[in-house]
């Protein structure tokens, strides 16, 4: 391996990111600071971009929670349900997304996809238009398997909104450190 990969990475990275439509980003900012409980869900490797972003929102000091796990809160109105459904198309997800609506939470979709079911259900869509796995449209074309791209494209957009609210908010890294697990 070479410089070569790397550089065919992030030239499809920057295509992607050049090419998003970023109007509906500060709205999804808002949405998230106006929330009072927040539920993040993905499955795969796309799941473990929105995982992470999940613990990025609690060190900012929101109340978030990942979707399975035994201490996420009943959502309602005033609450937001986050997901990646990169093809659009799975169907727990969408049932899930489907539920938390019915129970008066907003929700956030974030697809490789905007045509898609996922889009349809959401309230609010982030369209990342990146090489997504079983996903079709006018996407940046990868030369990296299945929906890598999509998935790397996510995690960088991702930590692009972490930084952004911290920024906006003057929320200190240090401050951000002390919500970080003490005891590992």
């Amino acid at each position: 391996m070479d410089s070569e990969q790397t550089e065919s990475i992030l030239d499809e990275l920057k295509q992607t990111f050049d090419s998003m439509d970023y109007a509906n980003v500060d709205s999804f900012i808002q949405m998230l600071k106006k929330a009072r409980h927040i539920v993040c869900a993905g499955v795969g490797r796309e799941g473990l971009t929105c995982r992470a972003f999940c613990m990025r929102l609690m060190h900012l000091g929101f109340d978030s929670h990942w979707v399975w796990d035994d201490t996420a809160p009943a959502l309602g109105p005033g609450d937001l349900f986050v997901f990646t459904c990169g093809s659009g198309e799975i169907a727990h997800l969408l049932t899930i997304a489907r539920l938390a609506k019915d129970a008066g939470a907003s929700v956030v979709c974030c697809t490789g996809v905007p045509g898609s079911t996922a889009a349809s259900v959401a309230d609010l869509t982030i369209f990342i238009p990146a090489t997504v796995f079983k996903g079709q449209g006018d996407l940046v074309p990868s030369l990296q398997p299945m929906g890598t791209l999509w998935e790397t494209a996510s995690w960088v957009f991702f930590d692009s909104l972490v930084y952004e609210i911290h920024k906006e908010e003057g929320i200190s890294y240090s401050s951000m450190t002390k919500r970080h697990r003490n005891y590992e």
